[in-house]
């Protein structure tokens, strides 16, 4: 789940001498047996847990790690939720992990109007980040996890067409020797069409 993905992305900042703070807004997180987990394991390094809405001001020059909702968001009423975007909508220092939180990826609707710095998406890039509005698309990077290339070759049949092509997974992976994330240039040729390449 994505908001594991942030505990984690804590626990690894703090063990290399980043002083990190977790805000988890939502009681229910402690209840789930993986995220106690992983909020136990970034206690044990020195993490700093918060249940309140602290002060933005607080954290104006901080980086903001957005790994409140993930990839599969849809628009519904929620008090907590609204309060959540609110807060995150006075920082521009934003990185999102796989997409911004309150985005439709089917739609590209964003429904937090939050304006990341950086989208940091996992292992690929996934097909509904193609319908991010241009100015978020401008901002996507793609992180190394380690999933060997032939997976996407073999499983999701990237011969098919665009908008994957093997030549863009190919520069992908020779990036991907040079550093563990890459910064990826798309554009819109039409409705529903879009072409992709990693750019350095």
């Amino acid at each position: 789940n994505n908001g594991g993905g942030g505990l984690v992305a804590a626990r690894r900042l703090i063990a290399w001498g980043v002083p990190v703070h977790i805000f988890l807004p939502h009681p229910k997180s402690f209840s789930h047996p993986v995220t106690s987990r992983q909020v136990n394991r970034a206690k044990s390094l020195g993490c700093k847990i918060l249940t309140d809405f602290p002060k933005a001001s607080d954290y104006a020059q901080s980086v903001i790690i957005d790994a409140y909702l993930g990839y599969s968001f849809q628009a519904r009423e929620d008090t907590l939720t609204k309060r959540v975007f609110e807060f995150l909508k006075q920082f521009q220092n934003i990185v999102s992990l796989d997409t911004p939180s309150g985005i439709d990826v089917t739609t590209g609707v964003n429904h937090s109007k939050i304006k990341p710095a950086f989208i940091l998406t996992i292992a690929y890039l996934k097909k509904g980040l193609f319908n991010l509005p241009q100015e978020l698309l401008d901002k996507i990077h793609v992180i190394d996890i380690g999933v060997p290339k032939f997976v996407f070759e073999n499983k999701l049949s990237l011969n098919l067409g665009p908008p994957y092509s093997k030549k863009s997974l190919n520069l992908l992976y020779t990036k991907f020797k040079l550093k563990g994330y890459v910064k990826v240039e798309i554009k819109n040729l039409g409705p529903r069409d879009y072409c992709w390449r990693p750019v350095l």
